[in-house]
């Protein structure tokens, strides 16, 4: 059977094969250890006193006992005496960070955390479709509840790799739109924790080459849960960093966006300077006061000055116009290149 999480917190809530119980004492959590079945412990937002009677109760060393109690550990993933401890991250409320602690042994797995955590949730409701034997299998509800939360970061990169697409879809197909480099910078600071979350505990898995069923707690059989968390975890770090590069490669279209735009602008500053630079030096040259352009008179005068001059100034122009296109490789209007349509990326194929 499977209760569902109840929203209060500050609460203890025990899953075993024989059910779930919440709310319980530790002298309860030390009667099942007696009894010999596989549970999982989940403490939500305890304090700290009342979360080392349940590790004193189920007899976890102070070493333990201080690993549940630390919330400023980075991820890892390490072996002890009797089992492996872990610190890792999944995706709460609002896609905050969900930092879970937890202790692993042949008898049990403890998961401590301050805030909701919808990667347990999900746990809790994998654990009800599980087998009677498999609910009793430790190392199979382990990584099940390590895959959860990892998974809880997937829709999360595939959203942020999604609003990136379109980002640069939209700077390329026009000018540089307004909060442009906001929205990307917000993409980024979203990615920052989420690869720092991931990297300790993926070196960590990576460093465990092999010989994971001979780990304490293990049993024959587990190294394929290991290798499926790990091939797991290793495609969302390289998904996160994958979308961390989008981010400057966003960063550098938009840069190429406005600098494409300000040559433009140049373009047009350039062409208007050179249609006006003879019509000005004829200008200012016929407009200065002698006596001699002053008083001119007659229909040749007329024939030179308002007819004739007027259609050199015209080719002239023509001619540097062309000039500084074919020449100098100034473009009227500059070409822009089509961008197809945002490329479905995946996560990675899970082993």
């Amino acid at each position: 059977m499977m209760m569902k999480r109840g929203a209060q917190t500050g609460r203890a809530e025990i899953v075993e094969a024989a059910g779930v119980d919440s709310d319980i004492s530790p002298a309860y959590a030390a009667g099942l250890l007696r009894g010999g079945s596989f549970f999982w412990l989940d403490l939500s937002d305890l304090p700290p006193e009342r979360a080392v009677e349940f590790s004193t109760a189920l007899g976890l060393n102070d070493d333990s006992v201080r690993h549940l109690a630390d919330v400023d550990q980075r991820s890892n993933f390490m072996e002890t005496h009797n089992g492996v401890r872990w610190v890792s991250y999944g995706v709460g409320d609002a896609d905050q960070l969900v930092k879970v602690r937890a202790v692993f042994t042949k008898s049990f797995l403890i998961t401590a955390h301050d805030q909701p955590c919808r990667g347990l949730s999900d746990a809790r409701h994998r654990y009800e479709r599980l087998r009677d034997s498999e609910q009793d299998d430790g190392p199979l509800v382990l990584f099940m509840v390590l895959d959860a939360l990892a998974t809880t970061f997937e829709s999360v990169l595939a959203r942020l790799d999604a609003e990136l697409d379109e980002l640069e879809t939209t700077v390329l197909g026009g000018p540089p739109m307004p909060g442009y480099l906001r929205q990307v910078l917000e993409v980024r600071k979203i990615l920052t924790p989420i690869i720092r979350a991931l990297g300790p505990y993926r070196r960590d898995l990576v460093s465990i080459l092999g010989g994971v069923d001979r780990l304490p707690g293990m049993q024959e059989g587990t190294q394929q849960y290991f290798e499926s968390h790990r091939s797991h975890v290793l495609a969302l770090y390289e998904a996160a960093n994958g979308c961390r590069d989008e981010t400057r490669d966003a960063m550098e279209a938009f840069s190429s966006a406005t600098s494409e735009r300000q040559g433009e602008v140049i373009n047009w500053l350039t062409i208007v300077a050179a249609v006006f630079l003879p019509l000005t030096f004829v200008t200012g040259y016929f407009g200065m006061n002698f006596a001699i352009i002053t008083h001119l008179r007659g229909t040749t005068s007329f024939v030179v000055l308002a007819v004739a001059l007027p259609l050199i100034l015209v080719i002239f122009t023509v001619l540097l116009l062309r000039f500084l296109i074919h020449r100098l490789g100034v473009h009227l209007i500059p070409a822009r290149i089509p961008k197809s349509g945002p490329a479905d990326k995946s996560l990675g194929d899970r082993s």
